[in-house]
């Protein structure tokens, strides 16, 4: 994968330069301003997805802005059982807030996609 998952400094990341979209190695990655991001609880198991049996983790692709603002959320990868919307549902009241440190690549803040796991495990 292209992605950094929160791995720190000197990843490949897809970020905006110069108004496209490239793989590049950024300077700094986008950093969580607090270490306890507002999705660290849990989300709720959808039912249909418990009924079923349905574990795995789901991928949620996400911009951060020059800025720091968590926006731009999608589905990468699903596992049914509306895991996938369950995400989107829980992740979209904090859409539009600055969370983030912005990403860096050569002197100047970058719009950067990155992808977060979430982990859907029956006990």
């Amino acid at each position: 994968s292209h992605y950094a998952l929160f791995e720190g400094f000197h990843c490949t990341c897809l970020a905006i330069i110069d108004g496209e979209l490239l793989e590049v190695v950024l300077d700094e990655t986008p950093q969580l301003i607090n270490d306890n991001p507002p999705w660290a609880q849990n989300l709720n198991y959808p039912a249909e997805a418990r009924e079923n049996g349905i574990q795995g983790i789901v991928e949620i692709e996400y911009a951060v802005s020059e800025t720091g603002v968590f926006q731009e959320l999608s589905i990468k990868k699903d596992i049914g059982g509306g895991c996938g919307t369950a995400c989107i549902e829980f992740l979209s009241p904090y859409v539009g807030q600055t969370l983030f440190h912005p990403g860096i690549y050569r002197d100047e803040t970058v719009k950067v996609y990155k992808i977060l796991p979430i982990e859907f495990k029956l006990p």
